[in-house]
């Protein structure tokens, strides 16, 4: 993520991400956020439910890293409920749908080395083909693109 970004999240929520003065023997938060820029309102969004909800629940938990995996965001935090955690969770599930790169609705993409969720236009800019599951799913040829169609004409899953 663009280090702008990354301070604004720093900035809004200093006790979230408290562990980016600690050393990388302690916390991978010095490396800094590891995703594209296109997450950022998610985490901006589950940052604000994290802080409100460690003033309802008086815990106050910190991140430890953040980084795009295997597709998907990974957001790993230390002190947290479990309603906090249920918040982590039902944002790394979002980025699934988000293109990591603009913030866009997206689909989970394979490149040779890579998986990545992008929008059909920062996958055909980054060479991305759209994976062989998605593509079956959604009755498609492996790296066609299309609009995302209706969920009543998507084969099923078996």
């Amino acid at each position: 993520m663009r280090q702008e970004l990354t301070q604004r999240l720093y900035d809004t929520y200093p006790d979230l991400f408290v562990g980016k003065n600690e050393t990388v023997m302690t916390n991978l938060m010095p490396f800094g956020l590891e995703c594209d820029d296109g997450w950022y309102g998610i985490i901006d969004k589950a940052c604000a439910h994290l802080l409100r909800l460690a003033e309802l629940e008086g815990a106050h938990p910190k991140f430890m890293q953040i980084k795009s995996k295997f597709g998907g965001l990974r957001m790993y935090m230390a002190g947290a409920t479990e309603l906090q955690y249920i918040i982590v969770k039902y944002t790394e599930t979002e980025s699934h749908h988000i293109c990591e790169a603009c913030g866009e609705g997206g689909h989970m993409r394979s490149s040779k080395y890579w998986v990545s969720v992008l929008c059909d236009k920062h996958a055909n800019e980054q060479g991305y083909a759209i994976t062989a599951e998605a593509a079956k799913y959604l009755n498609l040829k492996e790296g066609e693109y299309r609009e995302l169609p209706t969920p009543s004409s998507v084969r099923t899953i078996t």
